[in-house]
């Protein structure tokens, strides 16, 4: 993969890998009964595992909704949004 961060290419390809790690994660989206959402993180590296809960605004939740659950789903928990 090649990427150009700050007016320099960054290529896997041709640097020297020195480490890797195995990371699978989870992300749950959650709505109490009062209208406040949070975040339930789960993931796993190299066999440790985090499991976190984390409040979260109306706004984060919405930008991260857009990209993750798509436009059914998006208009289902917020309505529906306009062309």
């Amino acid at each position: 993969m090649k990427k150009i961060i700050d007016g320099k290419m960054f290529n896997t390809e041709t640097a020297i890998k020195i480490g890797r790690t195995y990371c699978r994660s989870e992300t749950v989206l959650y709505k109490k009964n009062n209208d406040e959402y949070f975040f339930y993180y789960q993931s796993m590296c190299d066999g440790d595992i985090t499991i976190d809960i984390r409040k979260a605004d109306l706004e984060e939740v919405k930008e991260w909704s857009t990209n993750v659950l798509g436009v059914e789903k998006y208009e289902a928990a917020f309505g529906k949004v306009e062309e």
